[in-house]
């Protein structure tokens, strides 16, 4: 006998599956608990989000400390950059403690050589008003190393009150020799004839020509490495010092000092430096200064540019030996004047040279012949 209805069918079933299950639900929790257990049905708060299970996934972790032992941080472009940098840094700073540490010890090379010449050019301020002397040559133009030239010097150091010049730098020069510059005078007053030098050429032929020139023209430079402007033993002080405080406390050189050394028959201290390494701006590869002992000044001085070829002889470029040395004689105007009668200045009013010989004295080489 049939009693399910075809159209309550389901929803009586339905009923009764639900009401069985629950009466099974709850034997089962009190087997488990105990008499006072009691079925919670766990409730999900709204908005909750429900995340599927994937077995094949990790659980997600939201602790932010909570890393395997594995794990390992990316490394970024900018993280590169920053590495780099401080790696050129580190090697910057390198260099720099490397340098300051070379420089150090060249300073300590230099001393002697340095605290001997800065002591004789503080003697130009204090002590020195100007001398006398018999200067000897010798000096590289243009690849040609000159014969040994003959000068007689009479030098005035300037000298200031405050602001005020009251004694200019003054500076004459006689040729003695070799005979085709015999006669040549020079004469330089600071702020006189427009910064120019009143020369008379000496020589051969025309010996009595003269004429005011500018100290750096090529006519005054054609026999000499600098201009009378910068003639005497205080520049040449004063190169020494500034080439020891600027360079060659940059390079790796090496100091020897010879005592046993004599300049015209009088004792001096020899210094001789040599530099290690080829760096540009080095003027010099090999130095010697001789220092008088009584005079307490430079009387020789030499310099040697380095060879062409790696390993060959340095190359002497100038050489300069003060002799008969007299320090503060008394000097006046009268010996910086064009009409003093111990020289043979033409006088002013002269005809001025014609303007082919003015061309033919710019040659260095033709005014040898003249």
């Amino acid at each position: 006998m049939k009693f399910i209805d075809k159209r309550t069918d389901q929803p009586h079933c339905g009923r009764i599956r639900r009401a069985l299950y629950a009466i099974f639900c709850g034997l089962s929790l009190a087997a488990v608990g105990g008499e006072h257990a009691v079925a919670v049905e766990p409730q999900q708060s709204a908005g909750a989000a429900v995340l599927p299970l994937d077995t094949d996934s990790p659980a997600p972790d939201n602790t932010a400390d909570n890393k395997t032992a594995d794990s390992k941080p990316t490394t970024t472009e900018s993280d590169d950059q920053a590495a780099t940098a401080e790696a050129d840094d580190q090697a910057d700073d390198q260099a720099d403690d490397q340098a300051d540490e070379g420089a150090a010890i060249t300073r300590r090379k230099l001393a002697p050589f340095l605290a001997a010449a800065e002591t004789a050019l503080k003697r130009f301020d204090n002590e020195i008003a100007g001398y006398t002397c018999l200067l000897i040559k010798r000096e590289r133009i243009d690849d040609d190393l000159s014969d040994h030239q003959f000068l007689w010097m009479k030098v005035r150091e300037r000298r200031r009150d405050g602001e005020e010049l009251t004694t200019p730098q003054s500076v004459y020069i006689r040729y003695l020799k070799p005979s085709y510059l015999a006669g040549r005078e020079i004469l330089y007053v600071e702020n006189e004839r427009n910064g120019r030098v009143l020369a008379r050429k000496g020589g051969r032929r025309l010996p009595n020509l003269t004429m005011p020139i500018r100290p750096d023209s090529s006519l005054a430079m054609a026999q000499s490495r600098q201009p009378i402007s910068k003639a005497g033993i205080r520049y040449l002080l004063e190169d020494l010092v500034q080439n020891m405080r600027d360079e060659l406390v940059e390079s790796d050189c090496v100091l020897h000092e010879y005592k046993a050394a004599k300049m015209d028959g009088r004792p001096c201290r020899h210094f001789e430096v040599r530099q290690q390494v080829r760096k540009p701006g080095l003027e010099y590869q090999v130095a010697r200064v001789l220092l008088d002992e009584e005079l307490r000044l430079p009387v020789y001085f030499a310099s040697y540019a380095w060879a062409d070829q790696p390993g060959g002889d340095p190359v002497l470029q100038e050489e300069y030996m003060f002799t008969r040395l007299k320090l503060n004689p008394q000097l006046t105007d009268k010996d910086f004047q064009r009409d003093n009668p111990e020289y043979k200045f033409s006088e002013e009013d002269d005809e001025q040279p014609q303007d082919d010989l003015k061309e033919q004295l710019e040659d260095p080489e033709a005014s040898k012949d003249l």
